[in-house]
């Protein structure tokens, strides 16, 4: 986990972070992925594209979404912000069915811990940045 956590942060340097906000300052998301000491890979987030990786036991599909209205409505009684929210779904790689649903900071370390997910699970490590505008005169 250390390796991955250190490949992230060696991959997001403010560099590559910058990238990551486009010439419109919108950020993308990205995935780091791992199983048990297994490093699964690291994908930006595109539409509502599937990631494939392979874990000991089996395939899943990956798709993280943000988070619809209705989601953020449920979180009224809480106060007015919040942290932005994705959905999380995996799915078995060969048919479509669902395994897990999760819902989790855009920016989150995310642990799956079910059975069907074998016994390394799965850990997603869940990037955004926050862009702000440097360098342009207001």
């Amino acid at each position: 986990m250390i390796r991955v956590l250190g490949l992230a942060l060696l991959l997001f340097g403010t560099e590559v972070m910058a990238i990551n906000c486009g010439d419109q300052g919108r950020a993308s998301q990205s995935v780091v992925a791992w199983s048990g000491e297994q490093e699964l890979g690291f994908w930006e987030v595109t539409d509502d594209s599937l990631k494939v990786l392979s874990l000991q036991e089996r395939d899943v599909a990956v798709r993280v979404t943000p988070a619809p209205k209705e989601r953020y409505e449920r979180l009224r009684h809480a106060g007015d912000w919040h942290p932005e929210i994705v959905r999380i779904d995996i799915l078995a790689a060969d048919s479509d069915d669902l395994l897990v649903r999760g819902w989790g900071g855009a920016n989150s370390l995310q642990d799956f811990k079910i059975e069907s997910l074998g016994k390394g699970g799965l850990k997603l490590l869940l990037l955004k940045p926050v862009c702000v505008r440097v360098g342009q005169d207001d």
